[in-house]
């Protein structure tokens, strides 16, 4: 398997000029880490893409690492040349978003491209929280009066913006 596994690395490396045949592969390398539990060769590829200069599909493999595995670490090397990865363990094992990754087969199975939206894709839909208005308005009248004004100029001069 271990064999398997380097050959995977070498397709994903050699089709980060064909961004679907990359997804496949990254995939690939995905589900045999989370079967041996070995995260060697995520760091491999992640090391690989910063030697030859490709900090963009650095960055996407580094992205889609932490949503699949969102108690994950990456962590420079101690002479700094590189990265290591480690994934979360919770008292269920291993701890993965098991969400996040069937989005990446989906997008797998779309031919979405490693160099289009698959971050976005892997991420799903986001609800951005409501602003509770009283919150930011006591944190712009703490700052406010951090910059020298008086509480009661900052309400009179928010009455008399009446936006």
């Amino acid at each position: 398997m271990k064999n398997d596994i380097q050959a995977i690395e070498q397709n994903f490396i050699d089709a980060m000029g064909n961004g679907v045949d990359a997804t496949t592969h990254l995939s690939s390398l995905f589900e045999a880490s989370i079967v041996s539990h070995d995260f060697r060769p995520i760091s491999n590829i992640i090391n690989a893409l910063n030697r030859i200069g490709d900090a963009s599909g650095s960055r996407v493999v580094r992205s889609v690492f932490a949503l699949i595995f969102p108690d994950s670490t990456v962590k420079k090397t101690k002479d700094g040349r590189g990265v290591v990865v480690g994934a979360g363990f919770d008292a269920n094992g291993l701890s993965l978003d098991t969400a996040a990754l069937d989005r990446m087969r989906g997008a797998v199975a779309d031919k979405l491209s490693i160099r289009e939206a698959l971050v976005k894709r892997v991420k799903g839909k986001v609800e951005k929280p409501d602003v509770v208005l009283p919150k930011v308005m006591a944190t712009l009248l703490k700052r406010m009066m951090k910059e020298g004004h008086s509480q009661a100029a900052c309400v009179a001069a928010l009455q008399a913006a009446q936006v």
